[in-house]
């Protein structure tokens, strides 16, 4: 009884139309199947058709639908993916700004432009105009089974989807793109690297050549290229078993049991855009409650004028999904850049909590720079385990026939509850570096603006070390951004220059190597540096690692409100008999993320506000839908 009470209220939650503050965002859109449109399936150009009265035999109908579908409010799409890292200004518009680490009176909404392997001076935007379009073919099967039960049916539907998604990411670099390197140590040791030429190239999945054995991992996921995709597909096959219990000629009311096969495509995390056909390959599994009740007829019984109600609730099962997460309390995290590590520590790599080059007190690195970098969409991208509390798809419409002609006008609600993901014993081997399997426990950790290599400030012959030696740090700045790292926000008066000198990274403690204690300095002697305390570079000891806990399982709901109208032809014929009506729809999603809300808070607990993003779909629509009935 408990539990059975339980799902009603989490059914009257979800038909409830609240207002919830939301404000994170999710890095996978997650929308609507085509194949689950009480807008213009089922009951919609079907009066007079299906659910009819006192029937003693086999009737039925089969009916095609050609529609097209295109998404409006662009806005909406790149909030769900952005959120408040959008700029704002009258209009709203869907930027978001990225400039270097070495840009004066840098924007706090700005994200760092080194992450994406761009020169430190660099400063432009980016923007998305986001459209997804689709093309259905509906196909509609009605068999009413009174031969065997008065008021029983089944019906078969589902239609063939064309769908494209684009980005249409529009990249705005400077004037004059620089392309190299930020300074010698901050990359690599010899500073040699060539950068990119655009941010459109890292959103492709570009990334630098590599130097002085440093190896950069270009973008493998959640790539935005500036090209279309499309894909074409069943999107869900949909049965239901279904017995009218109430009837006569001015209403009925009647039940069913509603499956759906997954026949579309699961979601996969290449990129931000890629287009779904159907429900992400989930098995859904349902009930349906539906009626209509006619107010009135006129006399010779051709005209008439009804209510129509149809109610759909499903449970989408667990499917497979792949998706690209953030790191909790850090939004679009996964376009930040991770350091990788080794265990393997060269040359006696330690850290001493006063700067000099005595071993007293100094602390050995436990692990040390691997010379390799990747985007955070890299490692926390997987496969999970996705599955769907309760899915409502509820229709209420007016129809007004006279004789041949019909005319449909209603509201549609869409609802969907918040997803549960579950992150599966056995993480996707295809993506060997994320940071899921235990295998790369300390092993990656979020670089910043942190420089990675000191450089031997003066020689030590029994450690073989010559001055000016570049060495590999243990520097890591676990508190780092999408808006930048924590050298920048750090103050230390004790430090001569914060940046140069690693003062934000975490656990501190300046760098010496060798037998010797030699000093490390953030630039090498060749280039102008001294081997002076107030050079000295600091290093973490210890790091700070990335680990399956710092991971997001960002989870999405959605919500949308639909009017629609549909208007027919009832041709009279004896046993068969044809129809055909145009209609369109104009569905608004309900979405949290407002970036013109200066409240904007992406700081998000359970106990504060509703931590699952409600991110939906705004769509219009037009359909020639026509069949032909038979008793």
């Amino acid at each position: 009884m408990k539990s059975f009470l339980k799902k009603c209220l989490s059914i009257a939650a979800l038909l409830a139309v609240v207002a919830v503050e939301a404000n994170t965002v999710t890095p996978t859109l997650v929308y609507r199947s085509q194949g689950f449109h009480g807008d213009r399936q089922r009951n919609v150009g079907e009066v007079g058709h299906i659910n009819l009265y006192d029937m003693e035999s086999w009737y039925g109908t089969l009916d095609i639908g050609i529609g097209y579908m295109r998404s409006f409010r662009s806005n909406d799409i790149s909030r769900c993916l952005f959120g408040c890292d959008l700029q704002c200004n009258d209009c709203c518009d869907n930027s978001v700004l990225v400039q270097g680490s070495q840009v004066a009176s840098r924007d706090p909404k700005a994200w760092l432009a080194d992450y994406m392997y761009l020169n430190c001076e660099y400063d432009g935007s980016f923007c998305l105009d986001p459209v997804i379009q689709n093309v259905v073919v509906d196909l509609d099967f009605y068999l009413g089974l009174d031969e065997w039960v008065n008021g029983m049916y089944f019906r078969a539907y589902g239609p063939i989807n064309w769908t494209k998604w684009d980005a249409q990411l529009c990249v705005t670099d400077p004037s004059t793109v620089l392309t190299d390197s930020c300074s010698t140590g901050y990359f690599t040791p010899s500073g040699d690297e060539v950068l990119l030429n655009s941010m459109a190239d890292y959103f492709c999945g570009k990334s630098p050549a590599s130097v002085d054995g440093i190896t950069f991992q270009g973008l493998r996921f959640a790539k935005m290229p500036n090209c279309d995709r499309t894909r074409t597909g069943f999107a869900d096959l949909r049965a239901e078993l279904g017995w009218n219990f109430l009837q006569d000629e001015d209403y009925h009311l009647g039940i069913g049991l509603h499956v759906a096969a997954p026949t579309g495509n699961r979601r996969r995390a290449e990129f931000v855009m890629d287009p779904v056909v159907g429900n992400g390959n989930h098995w859904e599994l349902g009930g349906t409650l539906h009626g209509n009740y006619v107010f009135w007829r006129s006399e010779d019984e051709e005209k008439h004028f009804g209510l129509y109600v149809d109610a759909v609730l499903t449970h989408m099962f667990k499917a497979t999904e792949q998706r690209t997460f953030d790191l909790k309390n850090k939004d679009n995290s996964r376009y930040a850049l991770a350091s990788k590590f080794t265990k393997t520590v060269t040359n006696t790599l330690a850290g001493r909590t006063s700067a000099g080059t005595s071993t007293t007190g100094s602390t050995a690195a436990s692990a040390q720079f691997a010379n390799e970098y990747a985007p955070v969409a890299n490692l926390t991208t997987t496969d999970v385990k996705v599955s769907v509390g309760v899915q409502a798809d509820v229709v209420a419409m007016f129809n007004f026939t006279s004789r041949g002609f019909s005319w449909d006008i209603g509201y549609n609600y869409w609802g969907r509850s918040c997803e549960d993901i579950r992150c599966p014993e056995i993480c996707d081997p295809c993506n060997p570096d994320n940071i899921f399997l235990s295998a790369n426990k300390d092993t990656w950790a979020l670089k910043g603006d942190a420089r990675m290599f000191g450089f031997a400030g003066a020689a030590d012959t029994s450690a073989g070390i010559a001055a000016d030696d570049s060495q590999a740090l243990s520097a890591t700045q676990s508190k780092a951004t999408i808006y930048g790292g924590t050298n920048a926000t750090t103050t230390d008066a004790t430090l001569t220059n914060v940046a140069l000198q690693n003062g934000g990274v975490d656990n501190s403690q300046f760098a010496i190597v060798g037998d010797d204690a030699v000093r490390l300095i953030h630039t090498p002697l060749s280039e102008g540096g001294f081997n002076l305390d107030s050079n000295q570079i600091k290093t973490s000891i210890q790091p700070v690692f990335l680990n399956c806990t710092d991971v997001e399982l960002q989870e999405t709901k959605g919500q949308s409100h639909t009017v629609f109208t549909h208007l027919g032809y009832t041709w009279d014929r004896d046993n068969w008999i044809p129809y055909l009506g145009i209609g369109g729809s104009g569905e608004f999603g309900q979405n949290d993320n407002d970036c013109c809300d200066t409240n904007c808070d992406t700081g998000c607990t359970t106990s504060s506000c509703d931590c699952c993003t409600r991110c939906s779909l705004s769509q219009w629509s037009v359909w020639v839908k026509g069949g032909l009935s038979f008793n």
